[in-house]
């Protein structure tokens, strides 16, 4: 890595209804490195911190923040396997999470993305 940082990518976990309040994931953030295979895959861990089962989505999406503050975001399914993508969490359980980056290599710039 050092001063030629080829690829980095933010996880930042959404929470996008009130089912996913008993939701945490970690880390929150993770670099992506696609010029060797050990650095495009990554393990976050999802854990259900409710007394109730809940259903959980995984997906990828591209982060973008204009000069505003304003950000939009697209999917980023062509650029990552996320697996499992789907699980159901019992109360107090996780899950282990694998993503890997299977975009482009050689990136000269930072490109940021969100796991959702």
């Amino acid at each position: 890595m050092g001063s030629r940082r080829i690829f980095g990518a933010v996880a930042v976990f959404m929470l996008l209804s009130t089912m996913t309040w008993g939701l945490s994931l970690e880390p929150l953030i993770q670099s992506f490195n696609p010029a060797s295979a050990s650095g495009r895959i990554r393990t976050f861990r999802v854990t259900n911190t409710t007394d109730q089962p809940i259903a959980v989505v995984i997906r990828m999406t591209t982060r973008s923040v204009d000069e505003n503050g304003t950000e939009s975001r697209e999917e980023a399914e062509n650029d990552f396997v996320v697996f499992p993508s789907r699980v159901t969490l019992q109360p107090g359980t996780s899950q282990a999470v694998r993503v890997q980056y299977t975009g482009t290599g050689g990136q000269e710039v930072e490109r940021a993305y969100r796991i959702i």
